[in-house]
């Protein structure tokens, strides 16, 4: 089965929505999956059977440039070409990025909404959040 970038942003930008922020740990550092629950970007793309918490630190890669756990990451998201390594990477970076502004949540929505301009998708999906 092919990587869906749609689907990708979709899992996404809703798990992030409906968890009202950011994945990280009480240091800051962003997480796939923190203890409380909360799950980034790639963590919204990761099944519960395939996430291992040794994949933390590892960004998505098929080369295993980085370790065994990045080419795991890619695996378990489902991600086959390097373009969408790139593609499952920047919409990471816009989580990470975004992860200590405040409020994190607008913020995050807005630039998530120009990420599916710049990768020509659907955005509805940011028409979830209904700020308070």
């Amino acid at each position: 089965m092919a990587f869906n970038r749609q689907q990708f942003f979709n899992n996404a930008v809703r798990g992030i929505i409906q968890q009202g922020g950011p994945a990280v740990t009480l240091g800051g550092e962003c997480r796939y999956r923190t203890n409380t629950g909360a799950k980034c970007v790639v963590g919204h793309n990761i099944p519960d059977k395939k996430y291992s918490p040794k994949m933390e630190g590892s960004v998505p890669d098929l080369n295993g440039y980085y370790n065994q756990h990045a080419i795991d990451v890619a695996k378990a998201c489902g991600i086959k070409t390097e373009e969408d390594v790139s593609f499952a990477r920047c919409m990471q970076r816009l989580h990470d990025d975004l992860a200590k502004v405040s409020p994190f949540l607008p913020t995050f929505v807005i630039q998530a909404r120009a990420f599916a301009k710049r990768y020509d998708l659907d955005a509805s999906v940011c028409d979830e959040y209904k700020p308070s």
